[in-house]
C-alpha cells in the first residue's frame, strides 16, 4: 500500500517488487519493467578485453573467458548455465575477455536496459532532452571515427529526424534499435560499436530533464 504523500511506482512485471529496471527497445512502443531479481541478465555488450578495455579495476568482482572459447563455443551455447560453464573466476594464463559482476555475483544486464536507481514513477510526466545536447554528446565522442561507417550513417540520419526536443524514452528506443543489428555484426567494429552505444546512453542520461505534460 503507497503511504500518503508518496508516489506511485512501476513494479516488475514478475512478482511485483519495485521496478528498477526498465527494456526500452521494444519495437511495438512498450516498455518492461523488472525488479533486480528479475531483470534478464548476460549480454556480450558488457564483454571488455584486454587489449581494447585493458587491466579491469582494481579488486573488481569479475568473470573471464579465454579469446579461444568466445570465438569457437559463445554461439554454441544455448543456456547461461552453459556460458558461464566456459568462465573463470580466476585469471588464467590464457584469459583474454572478462566481465564485471554486481555486488551479488552476479552479470549484468544488457546494455539496452535502462537502470533507474530510485525506480520509475507513475505520474503525468516525461523526460525529455535537448537535441543540441544529443549532437554535442556525439560529436565529442572519442570513438566516433572508430564505429562502422554504415552505424554512422544511420546515426546521422537518426539525427536529421529529430525535433529540438525530443522525448527522452523515444530517442532511447530509437537509437537501440539502430544499435541492435550493429552489436550483431562480426569483425573488428563489433566491440567499437558496442562500447560506443553504451558510452553515448550513459552521456544522454546525463543530459535529460523533467518536463510536465500537462503544461
Amino acid at each position: 500500500m503507497t503511504k500518503k504523500g508518496t508516489k506511485k511506482k512501476h513494479r516488475c512485471c514478475h512478482c511485483e517488487n519495485e521496478a528498477k529496471w526498465i527494456v526500452m527497445s521494444s519495437s511495438k512502443g512498450e516498455y518492461s519493467f523488472y525488479c533486480a531479481e528479475c531483470v534478464p541478465r548476460g549480454c556480450t555488450c558488457n564483454l571488455c578485453d584486454l587489449e581494447f578495455d585493458g587491466e579491469p579495476s582494481k579488486d573488481a568482482n569479475v568473470i573471464w573467458w579465454t579469446k579461444a572459447d568466445y570465438e569457437n563455443n559463445f554461439t554454441k551455447c544455448t543456456t547461461e548455465e552453459e556460458l558461464l560453464s566456459l568462465s573463470t573466476k580466476t585469471r588464467q594464463p590464457d584469459s583474454f575477455f572478462y566481465e564485471y559482476l554486481d555486488e551479488k555475483g552476479r552479470r549484468q544486464p544488457c546494455c539496452e536496459i535502462e537502470y533507474e536507481k530510485d525506480g520509475f514513477e507513475i505520474m503525468g510526466n516525461e523526460y525529455f532532452i535537448f537535441k543540441k545536447d544529443i549532437i554535442e554528446i556525439l560529436e565529442g565522442h572519442k570513438l566516433k571515427y572508430l564505429i562502422s561507417m554504415e552505424y554512422a550513417k544511420d546515426i546521422t540520419k537518426l539525427l536529421c529526424e529529430l525535433s529540438a526536443i525530443i522525448s527522452y524514452n523515444e530517442i532511447c528506443q530509437k537509437f537501440a534499435d539502430i544499435t541492435h543489428r550493429y552489436m550483431k555484426m562480426d569483425g573488428y567494429h563489433k566491440p567499437l560499436n558496442i562500447k560506443f552505444y553504451r558510452s553515448v546512453k550513459y552521456k544522454m542520461r546525463n543530459k535529460k530533464f523533467l518536463k510536465d505534460l500537462f503544461v
